[in-house]
């Protein structure tokens, strides 16, 4: 490519280097894009991986209790760690009780903007209403007194008895 073409066409031009496009990965298929997208799904997964692996336990204790064979060692490891883990749970639920610590409340999950302004415009709105309210109570009121101050057929002869 001459100079002059190049001057012509930028976008050809090797010294500025070739941009390509990257590639768009399905992030259920590739597990690095899950992870980018939702770092959350890691733990979901590792759980997933914890509770088959447990199921698998257990169904090969059954079949072996069913057959007169001896539960498998994992199987007893696997139970072993889960009552300690629940042993270990009770007794912080215990210390934190006499502590007279309650359990964390869940505390409310922080409104968006969206909610915000819709909280602010519902409470406008309740504000507008009791006004207006308000506004036909004192209209009404003055209609009963014979102070009406607006001509309609309605109250027209309240006003005409008021002028005489």
């Amino acid at each position: 490519m001459r100079r002059a073409e190049t001057n012509l066409f930028p976008s050809l031009c090797y010294s500025r280097g070739v941009r390509r496009a990257s590639r768009k990965l399905n992030p259920l298929t590739n597990k690095r894009m899950m992870l980018r997208l939702n770092p959350f799904a890691q733990v979901t997964i590792r759980s997933a991986i914890i509770s088959e692996e447990k199921r698998k336990l257990a169904r090969e204790a059954k079949l072996a209790e069913k057959r007169g064979l001896p539960v498998p060692k994992k199987y007893e490891i696997m139970l072993k760690i889960s009552k300690e883990r629940k042993a270990q749970q009770a007794k912080l639920r215990a210390k934190n009780k006499a502590a007279g610590k309650k359990p964390a409340a869940k505390q409310p999950a922080p409104l968006s903007l969206r909610d915000k302004k819709a909280a602010i415009y519902a409470e406008k709105a309740g504000k507008i209403k009791k006004k207006l309210e308000a506004k036909r109570l004192r209209h009404k009121k003055k209609q009963l007194d014979g102070k009406a101050y607006c001509v309609s057929p309605w109250n027209f002869d309240k006003i005409f008895n008021f002028f005489k």
